[in-house]
């Protein structure tokens, strides 16, 4: 199952998941959208 938010990609391969952090402009740096993007994800 893959799932994509404006600021996270989230890959589920079995019981493997692979998030990837998706601000290329602000170097990934961590916002409150891609905090709440984490925790919903959780």
């Amino acid at each position: 199952m893959n799932t994509t938010t404006d600021v996270l990609r989230i890959d589920r391969r079995g019981r493997v998941c692979v998030l990837t952090l998706n601000r290329p402009g602000a170097l990934n740096a961590f916002n409150d959208a891609l905090y709440m993007a984490l925790v919903q994800c959780a």
